[in-house]
């Protein structure tokens, strides 16, 4: 299966324990490469099902954020450093531009931190469901800064930044495996 997947353009990361389209972490998806995939593994008998999960973009904007933020600091400190020509700075308009930047930047980056992650021991329960790396897993326990959640063989648990997607026991109406159709 590895072999299907290499070949039309997916990548194992190891940080998000699973497979993804290579460049497209967070861009839109190559319809041709899924379908292509899918047909493939198709062909050597597994079942596949395409679907479009969108995984939260709160992680990828807070990186973004902090990363601009960090860029735009380092501009404004080069600018600082270089010399005046014939007494002037040139480029002043662009000085003025990076730090209008900066300053969005700065302020998306700190409303992000101030919101906090979308999912907290206050937004789940024991018996809830919640998407980790694509996989659906019953909460056995809410913990301060995680969940401890059943997988196929053990007990694990994870942090509330990887958690994709949340389905509260009550919306289920009874004992299911998983809140996936």
């Amino acid at each position: 299966m590895d072999e299907v997947l290499e070949a039309n353009h997916w990548r194992w990361y190891k940080f998000m324990d699973g497979w993804q389209l290579s460049t497209q972490r967070d861009g839109q998806a190559r319809a041709a490469d899924i379908d292509a995939t899918a047909r493939a593994l198709r062909g050597l008998g597994h079942e596949v099902t395409v679907e479009d999960v969108r995984t939260s973009n709160f992680r990828y904007a807070v990186r973004l954020a902090e990363r601009s933020v960090v860029k735009f600091e380092a501009l404004v400190a080069d600018w600082d450093r270089l010399p005046p020509l014939a007494g002037k700075r040139p480029f002043v308009w662009l000085r003025r531009r990076v730090e209008a930047e900066l300053e969005a930047w700065r302020a998306l980056r700190d409303q992000l931190v101030e919101n906090g992650y979308p999912y907290s021991q206050d937004t789940i329960g024991s018996g809830d469901y919640v998407r980790i790396s694509g996989h659906w897993r019953k909460v056995v326990r809410v913990n301060r800064k995680s969940v401890s959640v059943r997988t196929e063989t053990r007990v694990d648990k994870a942090p509330y930044h990887r958690i994709t997607d949340h389905w509260p026991a009550d919306l289920l109406g009874g004992d299911h495996d998983s809140p996936a159709p």
